[in-house]
């Protein structure tokens, strides 16, 4: 057989070549699995921003339509409405659309007289009627406050008359209460609005005008913006020629970046913006190609979802600007040419107001629909709470930082939307994240490392076992052919004595006697060769019974005193208390291991000049313990480590040893085992000390 060095040698190679070979498959499955799960996630990742986009796209559609005309019809109403009461011609045909306490809000001349129920006497009439704004009656809930501020810095309100206008708008109904609670929201107007600060944030004014001259201009021009009022339902009648300047009626929050663009060319700019592309957002966990193509889509889309906003929004502005002109009750009496710019929509500090210029006749204004955002947003929120709840909203006062994609056309807001939390909200299936778990190919490569290390550890294990068998055997053959060949040699040489009569008749009994030792040494030798050999294979059961520890002794007593006096040794037995103990054992088996025991002792410390051997008897728990005790030389420490190996002897060592193949220790433990015992060696000052645990019944 070769070296085992060797042998192992050549097995660590093979494991050298398999292991890599194993490893490098590995990675290149984990690489293809984790490659076609990247792709899965990028595709669950491009799907959930997809349906994100469109949520929020959705939203934004809702949130634009509701605002639109509130915004709008702010927009669209006439400088001349945020005046108390405005001048109108006496000639013309008043049809005012709110009931006032008398004629259509008349203004009286210096010399008038009115009785406490603010009657008027037909003749004090002027060429002139003063007509009341129905901001001093009507106004949005959403609303807080229409004023506007004058070049020196002066802030009025239509909802707040001052001076004789105070009293007039009392007698035409307004309550005190309502007029006198707008201070506050009138002193807080004069602080955060300044003209100085505010008109360069206004559009800028148009620079040509368009004024219709009668009814036919008139509904030509209610034809373009989709108004459905009908040539009769026109206020007035005949050729009535009005001196408002119309409004540019543009509404588009492009026109924040360029105001003075045209709708072609605003709508160009807005292509070019989603033409532009900017850096792919960092998502955590990383992206591939597909999350950000996805991306790039959503972006896309927010910025024609904005234009398309946008475009709804200006068209909703001009018919609500048309509808305005057409439902004009009468010429305002300017003192010149008034030129008025486009409302929108600005932050000042944290108030929304909707602000434009006016110029014209010594006149510069800023006028201001200041919003309240408070409930506005409510309003908001509870308009997409079933497809965004929680939302919330973040005013954009820097218009190069919009995002289109989350931009209100109608109002300079951006959406805020927790995209982590809203997808939990809303249920939708998260992505597995890449290693979270293990998927099917994993698992079986994980079995498969599995199988290859239990191969490798079986492959070991057997070759370990064949290299312990091939060396027992060695041994056996060694420490065998040395016992054999004693007693042999001695047969042969007495036999060859006996035959040739060359021993007297004196001695003839003499080495018969020996050669009876001889045999039954070599008797002892293969019985328990036989014996070791059953156990190994499992097949070394015997007869099970109960006896007490005394019943047990007084089977094998005799044979162990024997064995003693024939190599000089003194045995002591001590019962003791455990003599009454009962054990469920295999007599026989507890026999032959006491019996070991004492014939080691008798070989190993025959030489000692304490003959003693003490065999006694004690309890321990459920177990009887029997020690057997000499005062020999001891056990070596070399030895302590094979003495329970079987054939640990070699020739060298049993020649110079006590005779034996070194198998009956091996032999003593395996039976110990069998019965349910425990055979170890225990500490003592002198000589060796060997216990034997036998369970009681």
């Amino acid at each position: 057989m070769r070296k085992p060095w060797q042998i192992w040698a050549i097995f660590m190679l093979i494991l050298a070549i398999v292991i890599p070979a194993m490893g490098w498959l590995t990675w290149q499955i984990n690489e293809a699995d984790r490659a076609r799960e990247e792709d899965r996630v990028q595709t669950e990742l491009a799907r959930q921003e997809a349906e994100l986009q469109e949520r929020i796209s959705s939203a934004l559609y809702r949130m634009d339509w509701w605002a639109t005309p509130l915004v709008a019809q702010e927009a669209a109403r006439p400088y001349y409405l945020y005046e108390p009461f405005y001048r109108v011609s006496a000639a013309s045909n008043v049809r005012p659309s709110i009931k006032l306490p008398w004629a259509s809000g008349s203004k009286l001349s210096a010399g008038a007289s009115k009785d406490k129920k603010t009657k008027i006497k037909p003749d004090t009439l002027e060429s002139e009627i003063q007509q009341p704004s129905p901001l001093l009656y009507e106004t949005s809930e959403f609303v807080v406050m229409h004023f506007q501020v004058s070049a020196d810095g002066l802030v009025t309100s239509p909802q707040r008359p001052i001076g004789a206008a105070c009293d007039r708008a009392m007698a035409c109904g307004v309550p005190e209460a309502t007029m006198f609670g707008n201070d506050a929201n009138l002193l807080a107007a004069s602080e955060f609005c300044k003209y100085d600060e505010i008109v360069n944030l206004c559009p800028d004014l148009p620079t040509g005008s368009t004024t219709p001259k009668n009814s036919e201009q008139k509904q030509q021009l209610a034809g373009k913006a989709g108004s459905n009022i009908q040539a009769g339902a026109v206020p007035g009648s005949g050729d009535i020629t009005f001196q408002t300047v119309y409004r540019d009626p543009q509404f588009n929050r492009y026109s924040n970046v360029l105001p003075d663009k045209s709708k072609v060319e605003l709508q160009k700019f807005a292509q070019s913006i989603m033409q532009m592309k900017g850096p792919t957002p960092q998502v955590k966990g990383g992206r591939g190609n597909k999350a950000d193509q996805q991306i790039d889509r959503n972006a896309s889309r927010g910025n024609q979802d904005y234009l398309q906003r946008a475009q709804t929004a200006e068209k909703n502005a001009r018919s609500q600007w048309a509808q305005a002109q057409l439902n004009t009750f009468a010429k305002p009496v300017d003192d010149g040419l008034i030129r008025e710019g486009v409302m929108r929509p600005l932050w000042l500090g944290e108030r929304l107001v909707l602000a434009r210029r006016v110029e014209g006749a010594g006149k510069k204004l800023v006028q201001c629909c200041w919003l309240d955002w408070d409930l506005i947003k409510k309003k908001l929120q509870s308009e997409v709470a079933d497809i965004l709840p929680e939302v919330d909203f973040e005013p954009i006062k820097d218009v190069s930082n919009i995002k289109f994609g989350r931009a209100m056309a109608t109002l300079p807001v951006h959406l805020v939307v927790d995209s982590q939390k809203l997808l939990s909200t809303l249920a939708l299936d998260s992505p597995t994240v890449i290693g979270s778990g293990p998927s099917g190919l994993k698992i079986s490569l994980l079995l498969a490392w599995i199988g290859l290390a239990l191969s490798a550890l079986a492959a070991a294990l057997l070759l370990r076992g064949v290299m312990q068998l091939s060396e027992r055997r060695a041994a056996f053959v060694s420490a065998v052919t040395h016992e054999l060949r004693t007693p042999l040699t001695t047969f042969r040489m007495y036999a060859e004595m006996l035959a040739e009569k060359m021993v007297p008749a004196e001695k003839q009994h003499q080495y018969a006697e020996t050669m009876k030792v001889e045999a039954d040494r070599l008797s002892q030798l293969v019985e328990n060769v036989l014996q070791f050999a059953r156990l190994e294979r499992g097949s070394g059961e015997g007869r099970v019974e109960s006896v007490s520890v005394t019943d047990l002794f007084s089977r094998f007593e005799d044979r162990l005193l024997q064995r003693a006096e024939k190599s000089n040794m003194e045995l002591e037995i001590e019962l003791g208390e455990a003599a009454k103990n009962v054990c469920k054992t295999d007599a026989a088996k507890v026999e032959q291991i006491v019996f070991n025991l004492v014939d080691n002792a008798c070989k190993y410390a025959g030489e000692s000049e304490d003959k003693r051997i003490s065999v006694t008897t004690s309890t321990a728990s459920n177990y009887t313990r029997i020690c057997v005790q000499d005062h020999g030389p001891g056990v070596s420490q070399k030895f302590k480590r094979l003495m329970f190996k079987p054939f640990c002897k070699s020739d060298q060592e049993a020649a110079d040893t006590a005779s034996g193949v070194g198998l009956g220790l091996a032999l003593c433990k395996k039976m110990a085992k069998s019965i349910g015992g425990k055979l170890y060696l225990s500490d003592c000052d002198q000589g060796a000390r060997f216990v034997f645990e036998l369970p009681n019944e």
